[in-house]
């Protein structure tokens, strides 16, 4: 009876072990090259994109929440910004913010958002277009652990990828300070 209350413990600290390091530890994600280049070939200008960052925002924070009508809902807020843009990184960010609109499963939304964190970062990166400082945030055990990162205007982790399963996992990785 002792040896199985033993074996209990050291199993539930294995597991609380592995839930805190893990969640402050960096994968190996890394962003696509093609995503780069359109960055960097933007034509996108600095009020359209605080437009798109703000409404990321929300999508972001409807990810935590686990809300996937409200998800598909500042999604779809979000595409119509997009829509009328022929920039090549515009209509990438349309693209994904039309597969967020279009469906009500958080998992596949997830997925999206995930592809649409790597571009907003690229623009807000390369743009500096808040009037805060933007944090860029990871979360090393989306996705089976391969990682994934977002944008927050809060320093406090919340994360989009767990909402309430595990809302502070993650950590800050960058801190993108104002245009001055």
């Amino acid at each position: 009876m002792k040896k199985s209350i033993f074996f209990l413990r050291s199993g539930i600290l294995a597991c609380a072990m592995l839930f805190l390091f893990g969640c402050g530890s960096e994968g190996s994600k890394q962003s696509d090259s093609s995503t780069s280049e359109l960055v960097l070939n933007t034509t996108i200008s600095s009020n359209d994109a605080q437009q798109f960052l703000l409404s990321y925002l929300q999508i972001k924070d409807d990810l935590v929440q686990t809300n996937s009508e409200a998800t598909a809902e500042s999604a779809r807020k979000l595409a119509s910004l997009f829509e009328d843009n022929s920039d090549p990184l515009a209509q990438s960010m349309f693209a994904d913010a039309q597969q967020i609109s279009n469906t009500n499963y958080v998992s596949i939304q997830r997925d999206h958002f995930n592809s649409l964190s790597q571009k907003m970062y690229g623009l807000v990166k390369q743009l500096g277009v808040s009037e805060t400082a933007v944090y860029k945030q990871f979360c090393p055990m989306a996705f089976d652990n391969e990682g994934a990162y977002w944008l927050s205007i809060e320093k406090q982790v919340n994360n989009p990828y767990f909402g309430d399963q595990m809302l502070h996992c993650g950590s800050v990785k960058e801190t993108i300070l104002p245009a001055k």
